[in-house]
């Protein structure tokens, strides 16, 4: 469950709005998720590179073959599918009916049915019992959720002790924000008033036709790992990535080609710690770890001096 909102839309944020209108605007785009994945577009680029750094962090922490994995927001099912061929049963959850049916397709397609577990489920409150899963996955979850906080705590409910939770966030500081005044934060209270009284200006009948589709919420780094600890849960590394599309006023200001070559050398900077630029990409990717288990701890320091 997952989608960038790079033009300044002027819909309802996921944290103001219901969360039933967050799972029918899914249901509506869910074709979407799956094709982003294959386009040759910066989107395209920079949701695979995500994926793929999702994929290099968990084969790092070496969990055995078998173990109970879910994947919360599973969205098209491209990760919970990637996971069941490497060998983990995997819960996959969404909101969106149409969201599981294209999860069901693809376990199908690459033959891993039987790893590959569907179900709908919203993540303020997992139908699930406690201590269950080794790994929960949550990639493009929390702009959309009202209580962001609470979704965290859930999932960190359902982890058995030692086990790690990974999520992502749509960074509130990212750099291509920052650049675009039509984006950035510190305007944002002046937008605001101008979009409200642009609305007591509009024809309130047509209006009235159309429901605001849902927005993403971005949340700083800062936000994110407090709602970590709040879980008692302990962070073990976190990074951001992905830069572009620059903008200006929501208006796209590269080709393809280019600001997929500009993401490219600017994620080389945040890669290697260059102040700044470690901090400012458009995802924030963070690895956490439930306390107990044996010697878990102990791992998941050695992974996060690593």
């Amino acid at each position: 469950m997952e989608r960038e909102s790079t033009k300044g839309s002027h819909g309802v944020l996921a944290g103001e709005g219901s969360q039933d209108l967050v799972a029918v605007y899914f249901q509506a785009k869910s074709s979407y998720w799956k094709e982003v994945y294959q386009e040759s577009t910066l989107d395209g680029v920079l949701y695979r590179d995500r994926m793929a750094l999702t994929l290099r962090w968990i084969e790092e922490l070496r969990l055995p073959d078998g173990e109970h994995v879910l994947d919360a927001g599973c969205g098209a099912g491209l990760t919970a599918v990637a996971l069941a061929r490497r060998g983990y049963e995997v819960d996959a959850i969404d909101a969106a009916q149409n969201m599981l049916e294209l999860t069901r397709q693809l376990a199908l397609e690459h033959g891993v049915q039987d790893l590959v577990s569907v179900q709908t489920g919203d993540a303020h409150q997992l139908p699930l019992g406690e201590n269950q899963f080794a790994l929960v996955l949550a990639l493009g979850l929390l702009p959309w959720m009202q209580e962001p906080g609470r979704a965290v705590r859930e999932m960190a409910r359902v982890l058995k002790p030692g086990g790690y939770l990974l999520v992502s966030a749509d960074n509130r500081w990212c750099l291509n924000h920052l650049l675009d005044p039509g984006l950035n934060q510190a305007f944002s209270l002046p937008r605001r008033a101008w979009h409200k009284i642009r609305r007591m200006l509009t024809d309130t009948t047509h209006a009235a036709k159309r429901p605001p589709a849902p927005a993403a919420v971005r949340h700083s780094i800062g936000k994110v790992d407090a709602w970590i600890r709040a879980s008692g849960l302990a962070k073990v590394k976190g990074a951001t990535l992905g830069f572009g599309p620059f903008t200006w006023l929501g208006h796209r200001l590269l080709t393809d080609a280019t600001a997929i070559e500009m993401h490219a050398r600017l994620q080389v900077l945040a890669d290697r710690n260059v102040f700044c630029f470690r901090s400012c990409g458009w995802h924030y990717l963070v690895l956490a770890q439930k306390p107990g288990g044996s010697g878990a701890l102990g791992q998941a320091q050695r992974l996060g001096n690593s």
